[in-house]
């Protein structure tokens, strides 16, 4: 929920959603979890929760990052590794021009 939706104002829904939307999901790649905690999200109640979305601050991703263990961190990426696995004569170099035989 953005928070023009929380705000319950009567208004239109516009593209502030859809903008909110993606920078939720954004975070949530890169950190592994939402920006609000979930749990604590469905134990407050729905006023709270509207609340909680309209006035906090979620931590940056790069905090919450520097808060995970390396573990998590390790598990985070593991899907993005995928494309090498399933091509293993990829190369970095190949891929972003960087090697003997990229265009000058």
């Amino acid at each position: 929920m953005s928070p023009e939706q929380a705000e319950m104002s009567g208004l239109d829904v516009d593209t502030r959603s859809d903008i909110y939307s993606l920078g939720v999901l954004l975070y949530e790649l890169l950190t592994g979890s939402t920006p609000f905690d979930a749990s604590e999200l469905l134990q407050s109640g729905l006023d709270e929760m509207r609340k909680i979305i309209r006035e906090r601050e979620p931590a940056r991703p790069s905090t919450r990052l520097r808060q995970t263990t390396a573990l998590r961190i390790t598990q985070l990426s593991a899907p993005r590794s995928t494309l090498r696995s399933r091509r293993p004569g990829l190369d970095r170099d190949e891929v972003f021009g960087e090697g003997p035989d990229a265009a000058v």
